[in-house]
């Protein structure tokens, strides 16, 4: 979560990919709901699903590739 949002109302999601492992799958509870966030190894790249719920905006950080996303189920497919 990040704390310069009032209410903790934006969390930051920044998930690694280390070798070996081909799959992840997380949920933390929040005060607003239930975030998910999963991925795994597709060929050569990376499909990471993260749904967040009403009320929060996420900031997604992965390997140089930043983005905004509001509440609501993505599916982002990494390179």
């Amino acid at each position: 979560m990040d704390e310069d949002f009032a209410g903790f109302s934006k969390l930051i999601i920044a998930p690694v990919f280390p070798k070996g492992l081909d799959w992840v799958s997380a949920t933390h509870k929040t005060p607003f709901g239930l975030i998910s966030v999963k991925w795994k190894r597709v060929l050569r790249a990376i499909e990471l699903h993260v749904d967040i719920p009403d009320g929060l905006i996420a900031k997604l950080g992965v390997k140089g590739y930043e983005r905004q996303l509001e509440a609501g189920k993505h599916k982002i497919l990494i390179k």
